[in-house]
């Protein structure tokens, strides 16, 4: 079955969230969840998006920098639930609170990248193995949030 991935709509607005119907997230290890509460404990979770063309239904799923976690399929943020849909931020500017795989709070004014942890995003993380990109997420505007800006990947 041949899935297509779903384009991203270029955004000047501070904030473009997305409202899903009828889309699932498949969390790592998990059975896929329909939107609802069982999102919830995923909010911040890094993302990429497929859908179905023969059913229609989109499937969302974590993304790291890593090939095998398909970094190129970057969809955006899960933010919340909206009815029966899963609420995704993805357009540039919008502002988000990630999961972050680092210590402490976000670096202010220093960029984000998406993580070697599926999902996850971080601030700093050495290169350390082949068959992946740097993908920059954006940057931080506070210790907990972000400004979503990817322009720039870099394969390794």
């Amino acid at each position: 079955m041949p899935l297509v991935v779903i384009p991203r709509n270029p955004s000047t607005s501070t904030s473009t969230n997305v409202v899903i119907d009828g889309a699932v997230f498949t969390p790592p290890g998990e059975p896929p969840i329909s939107g609802g509460t069982g999102t919830l404990r995923y909010l911040g979770m890094a993302v990429g998006a497929l859908m179905d063309p023969a059913t229609g239904q989109l499937n969302l799923f974590p993304v790291g920098s890593r090939t095998e976690d398909n970094p190129q399929m970057f969809y955006g943020f899960l933010t919340g639930m909206g009815g029966s849909g899963i609420i995704v931020a993805t357009g540039r500017g919008s502002i988000v609170t990630p999961l972050s795989e680092d210590e402490g709070p976000l670096e202010p004014g220093k960029d984000v990248f998406l993580s070697l942890v599926p999902g996850y995003v971080t601030q700093g993380y050495e290169m350390e193995t082949e068959g992946g990109a740097y993908l920059r997420i954006g940057y931080a505007l506070d210790g907990t949030r972000i400004v979503i800006a990817t322009d720039t990947r870099i394969q390794f």
